[in-house]
């Protein structure tokens, strides 16, 4: 089972699991999954406490390659902020949404533009805010 950070309806380790992940201690146990994947040995550790498992695992998705030309400062736009993430109620784009509404305040020339495919349920409900 490869999950991401949000495991918790409010991200935080001692919140409420989302539906989604209910079952994996329990399939854990009964040797239906061997082990869960995480990105970060931290989120490694806490899926090893949350679901009491022996085999939690961190790879990260990071990736690199090398030789490519980073795009000089002075020719980026200013106060443009990206997400790229799958559009999902589980990747809490909500956040990202209240936070960039907040900066707009002090920033109005702040944009943020979201890359990333949707569901039927959750893309409309970001775009409705």
């Amino acid at each position: 089972m490869v999950f991401h950070s949000a495991l918790t309806t409010h991200g935080q380790y001692d919140g409420d699991m989302f539906d989604i992940y209910q079952g994996i201690g329990d399939m854990l146990k009964e040797g239906s999954l061997t082990g869960v994947i995480s990105s970060t040995n931290k989120e490694a550790d806490h899926a090893a406490n949350l679901f009491d498992a022996d085999h939690s695992y961190a790879i990260p998705v990071t990736f690199v390659k090398k030789n490519i030309t980073p795009v000089a400062f002075n020719s980026r736009k200013p106060y443009s902020l990206i997400a790229v993430a799958r559009l999902d109620a589980v990747k809490r784009l909500d956040h990202v949404i209240r936070a960039a509404v907040k900066l707009h305040e002090k920033y109005p020339e702040l944009t943020l533009t979201f890359y990333g495919h949707g569901d039927a349920e959750t893309e409309p409900k970001l775009k409705a805010g």
